[in-house]
């Protein structure tokens, strides 16, 4: 359901591929069968309504489209948003910056990787737009240290035994870390995007 939300949310049903369309109906086909394994068969009740019962279509209106009728035309309004995009774009942002601090945390030690901290701390830069009220404060972390690292990883060549300095080491480690802590905390102003999904969460969770 969530592959199928995503892709219908940037292109309309007219456009979809063969491909798109037979992945699709596959995966709806898989989600048919566990349902009517699952399911009372004397109850009656339909695929789409049990899913309506559980509020899927509020998180995701364009697959509860498909799921209803696969080879209609595809209506929804395109501008129609699902808590759940901005929820998965939030933790894609969030991954993306502890992907980047995870490499320099692990690789700091790797004398040949040194010559690529420069260009990792320029997606770090750019990355940090996404950290709420705290963007600012790592922005300027990072500017205030950048110029310097960056000289020193240009004079790193395939050959030089040359490598960025412990302090330089120490502070990245630092910086990396603060990032850490500060996402694993998920403070409310990162997250506040994520709490439509929360209350929907809250309202329809059940376990």
């Amino acid at each position: 359901v969530m592959q199928i939300s995503l892709q219908q949310y940037s292109i309309p049903k007219r456009c979809f591929t063969v491909t798109f369309d037979a992945k699709a109906n596959s995966i709806l086909h898989k989600i048919s069968g566990l349902f009517e394994y699952l399911s009372d068969s004397k109850d009656g009740t339909s695929l789409p309504v049990y899913l309506r019962t559980m509020g899927v279509d509020m998180l995701f209106p364009h697959a509860l489209q498909f799921i209803d009728n696969p080879d209609k035309l595809f209506t929804a309004d395109a501008n129609q948003k699902s808590p759940m995009i901005e929820y998965f774009e939030l933790l894609a942002n969030l991954n993306h910056i502890m992907a980047i601090s995870n490499t320099l945390n692990n690789k700091i030690d790797e004398g040949p990787f040194h010559k690529y901290i420069a260009h990792q701390l320029a997606l770090l830069y750019r990355a940090v737009d996404h950290l709420g009220s705290r963007k600012q404060q790592y922005k300027q972390m990072i500017l205030e240290r950048f110029e310097e690292i960056k000289e020193t990883c240009r004079n790193i060549d395939q050959t030089s035994q040359s490598t960025i300095t412990l302090e330089m080491k120490e502070w990245i480690l630092k910086l990396t870390a603060s990032l850490g802590d500060t996402i694993r905390s998920l403070p409310h102003d990162i997250t506040e995007q994520m709490q439509p999904f929360i209350n929907f969460y809250l309202k329809y969770n059940t376990y």
